[in-house]
């Protein structure tokens, strides 16, 4: 999991998790969903309502990819769920890197990898930050139905709850997960 990272003003690394709920037939996303305030700088978030991966966070220097997600999945969603997304399945061997998004040298790279884990009974122990509205499952037969979210009004956000709207690198990011770690990906995908 190694990635030139020189020349770059901030790099993120993110993480889609596929896993099979037991609600739900066959394997489906773990989204983040936007919250209308961010913690962080106490101000308003754009595409509130809006879906994410996982989790992202920003890569420090001198970690290795692997490293950095290990770290982003504990800050995010809690250490009890990290260990037992660990426990299920997940380490670095069967992550994968499912998109990316270079803007070029001086400007920003994010990175995004997917992981399949088999059992979600880790979803129990997230703790998520104040900054989130929740998660949502995206089940693969939902991918047609995904929309941009850049094209919805930023301040405004989702506001139909079964809006399932993402940016359009996250969206083939999604695709791609799907299409290399759910077990039934040779499922015709969406």
């Amino acid at each position: 999991m190694e990635i030139n990272t020189t020349g770059y003003k901030e790099i993120t690394v993110g993480l889609i998790v596929l896993t099979n709920p037991y609600h739900i037939e066959g394997t489906a996303a773990v989204l983040q969903v936007r919250g209308e305030l961010d913690h962080e700088i106490l101000g308003w978030r754009d595409w509130p309502g809006g879906c994410e991966v996982t989790c992202r966070g920003t890569f420090s220097t001198g970690e290795e990819y692997a490293d950095t997600l290990k770290r982003v999945v504990a800050q995010k969603l809690g250490q009890n769920a990290y260990r037992m997304m660990v426990s299920y399945g997940m380490d670095e061997r069967n992550m994968l890197e499912v998109g990316r998004e270079d803007e070029g040298e001086g400007k920003f790279l994010r990175v995004t990898f997917g992981v399949f884990v088999r059992d979600p009974r880790f979803i129990k122990h997230l703790q998520l930050n104040a900054s989130t509205g929740g998660i949502r499952w995206l089940p693969r037969e939902q991918l047609k139905a995904l929309i941009d979210l850049t094209t919805i009004d930023k301040v405004r956000g989702v506001t139909e709850r079964r809006t399932i709207a993402m940016s359009p690198n996250e969206i083939e990011a999604v695709r791609k997960a799907f299409e290399l770690l759910a077990p039934d990906a040779g499922a015709e995908a969406p």
